[in-house]
């Protein structure tokens, strides 16, 4: 009987009462779920969504900039015969809202335009195929970059920019390609080799066998694809190569399925094909000034590019920037003392980095570091004896020599000069700048600056990977990740600017 578990719930019920509950539970009418008919509805596009919804915020926003330059070197120009383009306000607002939803498929979104309202409304229930969404995000590289700057000249204009402070910081997304395919030279010849045969075999009469002609065309399309990013991992090799030890060079790995991504350490993941983007914040209202990628693991290189950019797209320098250890070098902050921005930089602990040197490299009982150099261009033994400054031994050291009177009679002279006559000491040539960035973070006002850091470098940073779910890129090669982030930092933009101008419209 089908009841039989409904009367065993029923605790101490008397004889009567349970005949009661077995009626009424046998007469109840429920009315079933009927999926085998079709429905005509009418609906009112308008009142899809909500007058606040962020998609109107979006469709809004794109609609006041110049999209002329996602127009080049389009069909149906005119009289001309030719399907009519999509509209590119069309296209960046599926983009814009697609990545504010945490999608970055251009399958998915087609999908979602067949029954998701906001994606409904933006395409007015048009259905938008995924290829043309695919094509629309990597090839308009120059209008995109235009793009981010119109965006942030509406935000400056609104007041949300202001330069006083902004950050600096990097956050590392894994590559569209595994560590596993990571060969040597040798070992990516051969795959080259077989990937050439493979492509020949296509050629060959018998190859459209059981084959559409659309399943002959993809294939072969697969198979030249698979041959250029081989050779483009050969041709890789020597730029991995630049940064390695000579005896080292033989094991330089390439991936085959994307030749520019690196194997770096994550935060928490451990080491992994990875891109590394850069993000430029201002600190007034976590603005990103500018968004880069880089596939070199260290951000040491990336903080000068960053600014500037920062600069060209907002069309002024900020006063004061604020960045971690990572970035930290003598070469930027000499050459940002040199400059006009401020800088306020963690100092990075060594001590690991020196007890490595000490444990593999020979002992060097007088060394630069038992010296104190001053930035009056003069530096002082541990013995207690003046050395001049003698010009420099290269582009990045300052030589300071010893008197040949005070090494003579010294007692340390055997220990310290050895066979030489007098000492002779090098340094980098932003020594002095490091010791007064150090002097300079040792006082109150430095560290409270610096405290700022977190707050609005790392907002972006869990915005991206919590929200857009941008923790992993679906594009291969350099200029089209670089791309792929400008698109979520795009999306950020117009997402703060949505909730700090367009939805206060709303509140009352």
């Amino acid at each position: 009987m089908t009841n039989q578990p409904l009367l065993l719930t029923i605790d101490k019920q008397p004889a009567k009462e349970l005949r009661k509950v077995i009626k009424t539970v046998e007469t109840v009418r429920i009315k079933q779920v009927d999926r085998d008919q079709t429905w005509v509805a009418y609906i009112d596009v308008e009142k899809l969504i909500k007058e606040d919804h962020p998609a109107r915020a979006i469709w809004e926003l794109v609609g006041q900039l110049d999209l002329a330059g996602f127009l080049v070197n389009k069909s149906a120009m005119g009289d001309l015969p030719g399907r009519r383009n999509l509209s590119p306000q069309l296209l960046i607002s599926l983009w814009l809202y697609a990545h504010s939803w945490g999608t970055g498929s251009a399958r998915e979104i087609a999908e979602l335009c067949g029954y998701h309202p906001a994606f409904q409304w933006l395409t007015g229930m048009k259905k938008v195929n995924y290829k043309s969404l695919s094509d629309f995000r990597t090839q308009h590289g120059a209008a995109l970059e235009t793009l981010f700057v119109q965006v942030l000249a509406v935000m400056d204009e609104a007041n949300l920019i202001d330069l006083d402070l902004v950050t600096q910081d990097g956050t590392k997304i894994r590559a569209w390609a595994s560590s596993d395919t990571y060969r040597r030279e040798k070992t990516l010849k051969e795959r080259l080799a077989q990937a050439e045969k493979l492509v020949e075999e296509s050629r060959e009469r018998g190859f459209e066998k059981d084959k559409t002609l659309r399943q002959v065309a993809a294939q072969r399309r697969g198979r030249e694809e698979r041959v250029e990013r081989v050779k483009a991992a050969i041709a890789e090799l020597d730029k991995v190569r630049e940064g390695m030890n000579k005896g080292e060079q033989e094991e330089a790995r390439v991936s085959y399925s994307d030749p520019e991504a690196r194997i770096m350490k994550g935060s928490s993941s451990g080491y992994q094909s990875s891109y590394n983007v850069q993000l430029t914040t201002d600190a007034k209202n976590k603005v990103i000034l500018a968004a880069d990628v880089s596939n070199c693991a260290s951000d040491a290189g990336e903080l000068n590019p960053g600014l500037k950019q920062a600069k060209n797209n907002v069309g002024r320098d900020p006063k004061q920037v604020v960045i971690d250890a990572g970035y930290t070098t003598y070469a930027n902050v000499l050459e940002m003392e040199r400059g006009s921005i401020e800088l306020y930089a963690s100092i990075p602990n060594t001590a690991a980095r020196d007890q490595k040197l000490r444990e593999t490299q020979p002992v060097v009982t007088y060394g630069s570091n038992r010296f104190e150099f001053q930035p009056q261009k003069s530096a002082t033994c541990p013995a207690g004896k003046m050395l001049k400054f003698a010009g420099r031994s290269s582009k990045d050291h300052e030589k300071y020599q010893a008197e040949e009177s005070d090494c003579r009679i010294c007692s340390q002279r055997v220990e310290c000069c050895g066979i030489k006559k007098s000492k002779l000491v090098e340094i980098n040539i932003g020594y002095h700048a490091m010791a007064r960035m150090k002097a300079k973070m040792n006082t109150e006002e430095g560290q409270a600056i610096y405290r700022q850091r977190g707050a609005v470098a790392e907002f972006p940073n869990a915005w991206f990977k919590a929200k857009f779910n941008f923790r992993q890129t679906y594009l291969r090669g350099l200029d089209k990740v670089r791309m792929d982030a400008r698109w979520h930092a795009i999306a950020y933009n117009v997402a703060q600017w949505s909730r700090l101008c367009w939805r206060p419209r709303f509140a009352t």
